[in-house]
């Protein structure tokens, strides 16, 4: 059943204790533990009671951050390139011209999305802020995700905030005994409010935020379920995490107890010991003390007893180990939907067809999430203009958040394709523009100039014959090989 009104009839101070309430359950909950094992900090691996300074050091040596990997995975695939707006007029302005996009580049986003998406990937949400820096002129603020969370009246279907808080320091003691208090900032849908922070939060100011009725904090959201939770990639492969520190360093045991195995000997009698004149010294019943014994590498043994025996305690098979990790990193990667090779570096046991059906369950989820933070940056840049006092676009609910297609595909087979859409299915050249992999908004700025001046002379097609013309002349004397300095290597995007 979905519900309506549930926070009616609570005051600011109400709807902040609340927050207050959710930021540290869900920190003890699940976020600490998440932050902790992004940053290197994990529970230490099963090992005996008493342990050598040497294996505490493999120890130490064996955890390495792997839930890292597909965090970066995702968050490197996902890039927003530009902005297009919902009203027909408008989506035909200069890119640079847009507000929305002003808004963005003056904010930095180019650079300070992937702390967005990343942080949202790896915890299950993120937080931005708009807020105006002066008169007619906002600016986004990414916010801490640990110490920030929201109140909606729905969770899954209200993007909305009814109330919003954020932690921006906690209380400290000083050096001179006394208690400095934290800090932390509300806001709801008309205003901002400011709380001190010590047993409890107590509101020492409120002022308008000028959002007309929206909630300035914007949450990007990783993954929700029916209920409004939301989990990030991290969670759940924290025990795989836990498997892979185990294995590795039971690993690293026995590579190195298998490098300096012990020996043994029967049926010999190490030298006597010596005293300062060089007698052996000899015990109460008058035999010869046997010495301290030690063999360093490149040395003899040599005995008189025929029947003595020496040997070395065999190593254990360290390929079993191998075995395991391979297997842990198959399994990390299909519960994370991370490519193996993003683990290993190589696909050397994977098929083609395993390869692309891996990458096809990554691709799938990066998507999944840029459909998610597409929505949110929307209704970022539809706060920054109300903000600013710009009245909303006619048919805002159609802006879209434009992404950078990141695929490396040879530019000879985008070319191909782009000028088959253009001449079988009659769309105009200027729409397949932005279908050009690593082509900015600015670049389709200047071309639509350039075509200006040039007086509607087709760019596309005719770049487009200029290459097919290019591989015409070349294809029959050229080496394509890349290995031939003389031939010709393809363009990679």
């Amino acid at each position: 059943m979905v519900l309506f009104g549930l926070w009616d009839g609570l005051s600011a101070s109400d709807l902040a204790d609340e927050c207050f309430n959710v930021i540290g359950r869900d920190r003890r909950r699940v976020l600490d533990r998440v932050d902790d094992y992004l940053n290197g900090r994990f529970v230490d691996p099963y090992s005996p009671k008493q342990m050598s300074r040497e294996r505490r050091e493999m120890m130490k040596r064996a955890m390495q951050p792997w839930c890292d990997i597909p965090v970066k995975a995702a968050t490197q695939a996902l890039q927003v390139d530009g902005f297009r707006p919902g009203d027909a007029a408008s989506n035909r302005t200069a890119m640079n011209e847009l507000p929305e996009w002003n808004l963005w580049q003056r904010s930095g986003l180019d650079a300070r999305q992937s702390v967005v998406h990343s942080a949202a990937i790896a915890y299950g949400h993120s937080f931005v802020l708009v807020a105006l820096e002066e008169p007619g002129r906002a600016r986004v603020q990414v916010l801490n995700p640990l110490d920030t969370t929201v109140l909606y009246e729905d969770p899954v279907s209200d993007d909305n905030p009814v109330f919003a808080l954020t932690i921006i320091r906690r209380p400290k003691a000083m050096t001179d005994g006394s208690m400095r208090p934290g800090l932390a900032y509300g806001w709801d849908r008309e205003n901002r409010y400011t709380f001190a922070l010590d047993d409890g939060l107590k509101l020492v100011a409120t002022m308008p935020h000028g959002g007309n009725g929206l909630c300035p904090v914007t949450r990007f959201v990783c993954d929700m379920d029916a209920t409004g939770r939301t989990r990030g990639v991290v969670e759940p492969i924290i025990p795989w995490q836990d498997m892979f520190n185990q294995t590795l360093f039971e690993m690293l045991v026995a590579q190195s107890f298998d490098a300096n195995r012990i020996l043994y000997a029967t049926g010999f009698v190490a030298p006597p010991k010596m005293d300062e004149k060089g007698n052996p010294v000899l015990d109460a019943a008058g035999k010869p003390v046997p010495g301290e014994f030690s063999v360093a590498p490149g040395s003899f043994i040599g005995t008189k007893n025929t029947d003595a025996k020496f040997g070395q305690i065999a190593g254990s098979n360290q390929s079993n180990y191998v075995t395991v990790l391979d297997m842990l990193i198959k399994d990390f990667g299909a519960l994370s939907q991370t490519p193996p090779n993003f683990f290993l570096g190589q696909m050397s046991n994977l098929s083609a067809e395993a390869l692309e059906a891996t990458e096809r369950d990554f691709r799938r989820r990066v998507d999944l999430y840029a459909r998610n933070f597409g929505e949110a940056w929307e209704r970022v840049l539809r706060v920054g203009m109300v903000l600013e006092g710009r009245p909303d676009r006619d048919g805002w609910e159609r802006n879209e958040i434009l992404w950078r297609d990141l695929d490396r595909r040879a530019l000879s087979k985008v070319a191909d394709g782009l000028s088959k859409i253009a001449e079988s299915l009659q769309v105009p050249p200027r729409g397949l523009w932005q279908m050009i992999p690593g082509v900015s908004p600015n670049q389709l700025d200047e071309w639509e100039e350039m075509r200006a001046e040039d007086k509607g002379e087709d760019l596309l097609s005719g770049a487009l014959q200029s290459y097919r013309n290019y591989n015409t002349v070349d294809s029959s004397v050229v080496d394509e090989s890349p290995a031939d300095s003389g031939g010709r290597v393809e363009a990679e995007l």
